[in-house]
């Protein structure tokens, strides 16, 4: 699976900025996130299908982003890591 690239992020662009929102994350690139130093979160497309790996625990885990259920359950995780 390939990461995101810039097009498929911009259908995504409102849900996205809720994460630009939160203030420890750094985006270096597009929709590639730091935490301190340390890559933190970044977007795969698979098709028009967007899925998110979130470092947890020293362990990239997998989301899927295709519902407004999936986007809160993600945006929890972020915010308890």
């Amino acid at each position: 699976m390939k990461h995101a690239q810039e097009n498929i992020l911009d259908k995504f662009v409102i849900k996205i900025n809720k994460i630009r929102d939160l203030t420890d994350l750094k985006e270096k690139k597009k929709g590639i996130f730091y935490k301190k130093s340390s890559a933190f979160l970044h977007f795969h497309q698979d098709n028009n299908l967007l899925f998110v790996d979130l470092k947890i625990e020293k362990k990239l885990v997998r989301f899927k982003t295709e519902e407004n259920r999936e986007w809160a359950l993600l945006l929890k995780q972020i915010l308890i890591v």
